[in-house]
C-alpha cells in the first residue's frame, strides 16, 4: 500500500487542489459594495489581481468626494487570521502582501470603516463588509471572473460599470 509519507503528500495535494478550486469557483459570489448617500459616492470592488501587471494591482476602494471622511480603515482577513490592518486620515491601499510575502490566491473578507467629517451624530460612521477575490493567475479564464468587478471598471464620472482591462482568456472553461 502507500506509506504515510505518500498518503499526507496525495492528502495535501487534494486539499491545495479543492482549495485553489474553490477560489476560482466562488470568485465574487457576494457582488461589489458601494455606499450612496448626499451626493457621496463609496464603491469598492470585489476582486484584484496583485500580479505587477500593472492592471487592478491593489486593492482600494474610490469615493468621489474624500474630503467627506476624515478617518479611514480598512481589514482584511482570512477567517480570524488578519491580513491586512489600515487606518489613516487618506485613503487606504493593500498590495497583497502579508508580513511581506505575496499572498496566495484566495477569497478574504475585509472591513471598511469612513468616519464622516463634521458630524459627531450615530451616523458619522460608513461601515461596508464585503469579500474580495484575490486573483494572480495571467491571463485570468474570462469565465472565472465573470461575476468579479474590478476598480479599473468603475467609472467615477457616471458611476457606471464598464468592461475591464484585466487580461482575461475568453477560451476557457
Amino acid at each position: 500500500m502507500y506509506s504515510k509519507l505518500t498518503f499526507l503528500s496525495l492528502v495535501a495535494t487534494f486539499a491545495f487542489l479543492a482549495c485553489n478550486q474553490d477560489v476560482k469557483k466562488r470568485c465574487c459570489d457576494t457582488g461589489s459594495q458601494s455606499f450612496v448617500s448626499d451626493s457621496v459616492k463609496v464603491y469598492v470592488p470585489d476582486a484584484f489581481t496583485p500580479n505587477g501587471d500593472g492592471i487592478n494591482d491593489i486593492f482600494t476602494y474610490y469615493i468621489n468626494k474624500p474630503e467627506a471622511f476624515v478617518l479611514h480603515r480598512l481589514i482584511v482577513s482570512k477567517g480570524n487570521v488578519l491580513a491586512f490592518d489600515k487606518q489613516d486620515t487618506a485613503k487606504i491601499v493593500w498590495d497583497g502582501l502579508i508580513d511581506g510575502k505575496k499572498a496566495k490566491e484566495n477569497i478574504l473578507n475585509y472591513k471598511l470603516t469612513l468616519k464622516r467629517a463634521n458630524t459627531t451624530t450615530a451616523d458619522s460612521l460608513v461601515e461596508l463588509k464585503g469579500t474580495i477575490c484575490l486573483r494572480k493567475d495571467v491571463p485570468i479564464c474570462a469565465t472565472e471572473v465573470a461575476n468579479c468587478k474590478f476598480l479599473d471598471q468603475f467609472d467615477a464620472q457616471t458611476g457606471a460599470i464598464n468592461p475591464t482591462f484585466e487580461n482575461l482568456d475568453n477560451s476557457c472553461k
